[in-house]
């Protein structure tokens, strides 16, 4: 998730001028650049090609925009309403095009100057479907503004939710996603990042747990409390507010008791946890309900394996992590 993922406050209007084929060649290189770059933009600019195709295959929208402002519904329950006409619809379309098709086997089959007749007088049915295609046009553009309005002042008002704080940074910190470069003392986002080799990260959570990341490392901060170490080493001082401060890996779930506890996790995902004060409760990935999870006390070292289904000891080593940065 990036901090730039919002959606831009001219999306709509670029839309829909792009399906009007009106769109100018800098309009049509800023929408295709916002489609490429932004996530958020590129996620609303596909919901505005579905509603406008629901819009053309059916009748329009059984509810007015004024009266979903009024009763403050969310985005995502008017879209249900959009696609749930559209479907309700569709077999009155079948319908429509199967009477079209008959017709005009019918004019085929008639006369030529029974045919002539016909061609005096305007078919009330196609004044009827010109008329269906104006309103749906007029609607999915008023759709659009208020949806732009909406769900901008969403992404505007509501921040993205930050993590954890980088305090103390020896070397290159990066978003794998975006390529976003952190520095000390910025906040950090829930997404992968990835710490070079002989580079060292302190991360800050709001339960106050301070935890140290050793490069080469990939992790991901998914919650308040709560990391999932890819690859590389961790090791995590834990105070009494942080207790149930959790690491997970590849092969393996660390809880904290309340303690000092530092893990390796190897390429293949093979597991090391090493307890230096208090106790850290272990299970592997693939450990059952009914399976009892191990606790590992103060000078003691554990390995599960690649596959999670084996836990075994491993000789403590006092010197295997970075407990504090210089």
């Amino acid at each position: 998730m990036s901090r730039n993922d919002k959606i831009p406050e001219d999306l709509g209007l670029l839309t829909m001028l792009s399906l009007d084929k009106e769109v100018t060649q800098d309009q049509l290189d800023q929408l295709g650049a916002y489609i490429k770059t932004n996530p958020a933009a590129r996620l609303h600019y596909f919901r505005l090609l579905q509603l406008h195709s629901d819009l053309r295959n059916s009748r329009g929208i059984s509810k007015p925009i004024e009266l979903l402002e009024e009763q403050g519904e969310s985005q995502s329950t008017y879209f249900e309403q959009v696609v749930e006409d559209s479907l309700l619809d569709s077999a009155i379309h079948e319908a429509l095009l199967n009477e079209q098709e008959r017709q005009a086997q019918v004019e085929r089959d008639e006369p030529q100057h029974v045919r002539r007749n016909h061609l005096s007088r305007p078919d009330r049915r196609q004044v009827f479907q010109a008329i269906s295609r104006i309103a749906a046009g007029i609607v999915f553009a008023v759709v659009v503004t208020w949806m732009d309005r909406v769900l901008w002042r969403v992404n505007q008002s509501v921040p993205m939710a930050q993590v954890a704080q980088v305090t103390q940074l020896m070397g290159v910190l990066e978003s794998e996603s975006t390529g976003h470069h952190y520095y000390s003392g910025e906040a950090v986002y829930s997404e992968v990042c990835v710490l070079g080799k002989g580079g060292y990260v302190e991360l800050v959570f709001p339960s106050q747990v301070k935890a140290i990341v050793e490069g080469p490392a990939r992790f991901e901060i998914r919650g308040f409390n709560q990391v999932y170490l890819l690859e590389g080493k961790l090791f995590a001082r834990v105070p009494t507010e942080g207790i149930g401060f959790t690491v997970n890996s590849p092969s393996a779930r660390i809880v904290d008791l309340g303690t000092e506890f530092g893990l390796e996790v190897w390429k293949d995902g093979t597991t090391d946890v090493y307890t230096y004060d208090g106790q850290v409760q272990i299970a592997g990935s693939a450990s059952s309900d009914s399976q009892e999870s191990i606790i590992v006390s103060a000078d003691e070292a554990r390995q599960v394996d690649h596959s999670g289904q084996t836990i075994h000891h491993i000789e403590f080593h006092e010197r295997k992590f970075a407990r504090e940065i210089d």
